[in-house]
């Protein structure tokens, strides 16, 4: 598969026709999934302007990292706005990996 078989596997049975139907499926709700993330991703851009940069972070996206890494979807969904997309063009896009971000950031603001 061209997703790559971390995420799609037959279970090591390649004979098994329910289970490469279950792939199928499998990689067809992701890329929805990853599609409508990254056309998110591109709103929320649009919507806040972060030219310093766009950062993802949160479980979905670390558990999700090699995928979005691969999938020219993500990127697409996150960069096509129509007259907009320029500006989503010029903000580079992280992806945050580090545990207890969220947290660190709200302690910062309580302080």
């Amino acid at each position: 598969s061209s997703i790559g078989s971390k995420f799609f596997s037959n279970g090591g049975d390649a004979n098994n026709s329910s289970r490469k139907g279950e792939s199928v499926l499998m990689q067809q709700a992701l890329e929805i999934f990853v599609a409508i993330y990254g056309a998110e991703v591109g709103n929320a851009a649009l919507k806040f302007l972060p030219f310093g940069g766009i950062y993802i972070g949160g479980g979905i996206a670390a558990n999700l990292k090699e995928y979005l890494q691969i999938s020219p979807t993500f990127l697409s969904c996150i960069r096509d706005k129509g007259k907009m997309s320029h500006l989503v063009r010029k903000m580079p896009i992280k992806l945050i990996l580090s545990d207890g971000v969220a947290i660190r950031g709200a302690e910062t603001v309580a302080r």
